[in-house]
């Protein structure tokens, strides 16, 4: 019995007589022949411990980790962690940290995980980045703060341009650069790519918001010579001040193709001239989707580059949407802003416009790019030729092929169909009846007795190129007649 009480008391109280920080490998309890055996074990204080491939960094640095600075303190948990990787947690580094002074290289394998809310990362230098997120490395919670650098023009993630990023799981999720870096012409997320063999594919970025300067860009996509940036998901984000929230530059490759920004959204502030996406550069961006809205600012989406093909845009934009690529081969969906309702897809495309882009309240499908001379068919309210539905050439209303007004009338360039009228033959003859037009040569008239009046002769309907004259080959006959006159 007095041996059973004494592996009790030894079993519960030998952590204390060892200090609040001490570590014990391999340590062997035993009683009665039984063994109680543990490996590993780091006898921390609560907030702060570390366990087989777990390990903590804290504000006190409390488990002895090398250098100075958090940074430092991360990077040297990283480098501990068993080959087959883990997570560091560093939730307890708090909002009182030293600055952060270099660049942290996260491993495939290892997750970081940080306390958006209560810990700061300071960046010791207005250029310093805090994150290189290798393949398969994922990282949570980072919060950059300026108070100390408000021109901070670092990035909070970057990829690393010697690796190919596909199918590894790479993930950077609920981050905040605050408000205080309001005028800091920084980077949250860098994806850069120069070579095939280094691209960069299937990364999830998520839940994060950005507030930045009129130099800033929350989140760039860049590929240059073969590289591209492909299929990356960005969901729930905010950009706020910066001027542009979506950078996408083409420069060459395979491009920047089938990224999807789901839930994101673009506040320019004071800063109204913002851009919530631009795309830039001579090399392919094609097939990306935004889903999002953008809000404060004069231009909401600028495309200047001559290869953007089939990227789509949906969401609420106060700001202009502008195509300059000379392709006009993009898709707008505008809902219930200013700018209206737009549908572009060029060629074998389909327009739509509401309240004031480009014609007001115009439905059209076009087989060819709408600058050229190829026909369009517009359903159309006061579209310059009265309301009703129309074939046109290209955008332009006033070369019509052919237009049914909201009153029935038809025109067409073949088919003069508004010239049509009524008139009571006098003495078998109405007074010559004016065309619309001079038509090429004297169009084709038809004449039908409205049953009104006296008929027992033939109508006829002489016409010269402006003019019809409805008769009878009886000149007593005094018949109420339509007259419709088609011709070119």
């Amino acid at each position: 019995m007095k041996r059973l009480i004494l592996f009790i008391a030894l079993f519960l109280f030998a952590p204390a007589a060892f200090g609040p920080y001490a570590s014990h490998d391999n340590v062997t309890i035993s009683a009665k022949g039984t063994s109680f055996v543990q490996t590993d074990i780091a006898l921390g204080p609560a907030s702060c411990r570390t366990l087989q491939n777990v390990r903590c960094v804290d504000a006190a640095n409390s488990a002895g980790w090398s250098g100075r600075t958090p940074d430092a303190w991360i990077a040297s948990a990283i480098a501990s962690l068993p080959s087959g990787g883990g997570t560091v947690d560093a939730r307890g580094l708090g909002a009182g940290s030293p600055p952060w002074a270099s660049l942290v290289t996260i491993p495939q394998g290892v997750t970081v995980v940080m306390d958006q809310q209560a810990t700061l990362i300071q960046p010791a230098t207005s250029s310093q980045s805090i994150f290189k997120v290798e393949p398969g490395a994922r990282v949570f919670g980072a919060h950059i703060n300026c108070t100390g650098q408000t021109t901070w023009s670092g990035t909070l993630f970057q990829t690393d341009t010697n690796q190919l990023y596909n199918f590894q799981g790479t993930e950077m999720g609920n981050f905040l650069i605050d408000a205080s870096c309001v005028s800091a012409p920084g980077t949250a997320v860098s994806l850069n790519s120069a070579a095939v063999s280094t691209g960069i594919a299937f990364l999830n970025i998520h839940d994060g918001s950005a507030v930045l300067g009129a130099g800033g860009t929350c989140f760039s996509l860049t590929s240059t010579a073969t590289g591209f940036v492909n299929n990356n998901h960005f969901v729930n984000l905010r950009c706020v001040q910066a001027g542009v929230g979506w950078y996408l530059h083409g420069g060459g490759g395979a491009g920047i193709t089938g990224n999807i920004c789901s839930a994101c959204a673009y506040e320019a502030n004071t800063n109204v001239s913002g851009l919530y996406v631009k795309i830039d550069g001579t090399g392919p961006v094609f097939n990306n989707v935004f889903f999002g809205n953008s809000w404060d600012n004069t231009t909401s989406v600028r495309i200047s580059n001559s290869g953007a093909l089939n990227n789509a845009f949906y969401g609420y934009f106060s700001g202009s949407l502008t195509d300059m690529s000379g392709t006009n081969l993009n898709a707008f969906f505008p809902f219930g802003s200013g700018n209206g309702f737009q549908v572009t897809q060029i060629p074998y495309g389909l327009r739509v416009y509401q309240n004031g882009v480009t014609k007001a309240n115009a439905f059209s499908i076009c087989d060819s790019n709408t600058a050229d001379n190829t026909p369009c068919m517009y359903l159309a309210v006061n579209h310059g030729n009265g309301n009703g539905v129309l074939f046109a050439r290209g955008n332009e209303y006033s070369s019509n092929i052919w237009t049914l007004d909201q009153n029935g009338n038809m025109t067409s360039q073949a088919l003069k169909i508004t010239d049509q009228g009524q008139c009571t033959l006098t003495s078998g003859s109405c007074p010559p009846q004016g065309l619309s037009h001079t038509y090429a040569s004297a169009p084709q008239c038809v004449l039908t007795w409205t049953g009104n009046g006296g008929l027992t002769g033939i109508l006829k309907a002489p016409s010269t190129k402006t003019t019809v004259t409805p008769a009878s080959t009886v000149s007593k006959d005094t018949a109420q007649v339509n007259w419709i006159c088609f011709g070119k």
